[in-house]
């Protein structure tokens, strides 16, 4: 009988013991709630619109970036840098085009330095505008800068399906030039890359 006694005294002594812990863990998570919600609660940026430009070495995954420009839906510049290359040493056919010279990259800031910065920008934004982003997205890529969550809008496409769509499509090459020549925008071929890529804003509006 009074193994019995102890037994039950025993049983209830476990729930009791367990209801207070219950209880005391309930009241430390009411605590920490109260205590979260009085702590200044830091701001979530809101997502953002990015526009791009690069220029690059070549045309092919084994050349390499020489100038990454970057500015956001307001037309504010974040970011515009000329890169130094790995490997490549000189790029003529490239040069060409772009006009940047080995000397001008030869004191710029190496891949990897302006990651950070990079990966800061574009881990923030949402949305990236550009002229054939794809190819710009892909050499960012290359070097380690997410961009697998972005919602692209590529210029050069929306330009091209704008053409078939008013059967003015006439073969020729889909430079930025021919189409800001299209739409009348007037550019005298020496602004910067950050007035390229405002342009780009601007040609991603009226095309859409």
């Amino acid at each position: 009988m009074k193994q019995r006694e102890e037994l039950v005294y025993t049983t209830q002594q476990q729930s009791v013991d367990s209801a207070t812990a219950v209880g005391q863990q309930r009241g430390v998570k009411k605590v920490l709630s109260l205590l979260a919600a009085a702590m200044p609660q830091a701001a979530v940026p809101e997502p953002q619109a990015i526009v791009i430009d690069t220029e690059t070495t070549g045309l092919t995954d084994s050349d390499e970036l020489l100038q990454i420009s970057v500015i956001d839906d307001a037309g504010t510049v974040l970011f515009d840098s000329l890169v130094r290359p790995y490997f490549h040493t000189e790029w003529p056919q490239a040069q060409k085009v772009n006009g940047i010279t080995p000397e001008m990259v030869a004191g710029a800031p190496y891949p990897h330095e302006l990651l950070p910065h990079l990966v800061e920008i574009f881990s923030e934004a949402s949305t990236c505008i550009g002229y054939n982003v794809p190819f710009d997205l892909g050499f960012l890529d290359r070097i380690g800068v997410p961009t697998e969550h972005l919602t692209v809008i590529d210029v050069m496409q929306i330009y091209t399906d704008y053409r078939n769509a008013t059967g003015t499509w006439q073969h020729k090459r889909l430079s930025l030039a021919n189409t800001t020549k299209h739409f009348d925008y007037q550019w005298d071929g020496t602004a910067l890359h950050t007035t390229v890529l405002q342009m780009q804003k601007l040609l991603c509006t009226a095309t859409t």
